[in-house]
């Protein structure tokens, strides 16, 4: 059910609508229609929404979960391995990701 993957990919990133249709440049009404499975999205549409929720496209299509990328995980390996200067220029790029996002 691509519809409701699509939904939950959205609501865990944290993302409205609103946001998420921005981002991707569509209307809230056309992902709307996309997620309570009114209208089928296009493939670049929903490599799109993979790109901003973080999600990976081949589980958004097909919802095999041996596909699904773990990014909390990986990020917290990263993060256990990355010296303290590392982990202040990680925090910088986010700060000036969210800084970024915040402005669009």
């Amino acid at each position: 059910m691509l519809h409701l993957r699509l939904k939950e990919a959205r609501e865990k990133a944290g993302l409205t609508l609103e946001e998420l249709s921005k981002r991707i440049n569509i209307s809230k009404r056309t992902l709307q229609n996309y997620e309570s499975n009114k209208n089928e999205p296009t493939v670049s549409i929903v490599n799109k929404i993979a790109e901003f929720c973080y999600e990976d496209e081949v589980y958004l299509f097909t919802g095999a979960v041996e596909n699904k990328i773990n990014y909390e995980k990986e990020i917290l390996e990263i993060l256990n391995k990355a010296t303290n200067e590392e982990k202040e220029y990680i925090y910088h790029l986010i700060k000036i990701e969210y800084i970024k996002n915040k402005i669009s």
